[in-house]
């Protein structure tokens, strides 16, 4: 199944649509909070997965309420593996708590993003 579904895909269109989400994102971020902006570009031939930004609050707070939005962010890397001594690391530990990944897959629009980007600037007024 999956290698039928990756032979009907055509991935630099998927390509084309993640990127141009990215920077459409990117920009009403750059606008209005740049200061969260963990990327402020994106390399040349580079995928995005998600528009990652870093927050004061924690990030599955976030994610709650901006799905109450109709938005599907992520907390992103938000587990603690036991096996490493996190006391060590309190920059990390606190990228894990606060690192939120916005939606920027293909299956969204350009308007999609703008809807993502006010639905965030609310939460960040109601949460900061």
């Amino acid at each position: 199944l999956a290698r039928r579904i990756l032979a009907a895909t055509d991935l630099g269109r998927v390509k084309a649509a993640r990127r141009r989400n990215f920077a459409a994102l990117l920009e009403e971020l750059r606008r209005r909070r740049p200061g969260c902006l963990l990327a402020t570009e994106l390399p040349e031939g580079a995928c995005p997965l998600c528009l990652p930004v870093r927050l004061r609050r924690p990030a599955a707070l976030f994610a709650r309420s901006l799905a109450g939005w109709g938005v599907e962010a992520v907390a992103w890397w938000d587990e603690f593996h036991p096996a490493v001594p996190w006391a060590e690391f309190p920059e990390a530990q606190a990228l894990k708590r606060r690192v939120l990944a916005l939606p920027v897959h293909q299956g969204l629009s350009e308007a999609d993003m703008e809807r993502v980007a006010c639905a965030f600037e609310a939460t960040w007024r109601l949460l900061g």
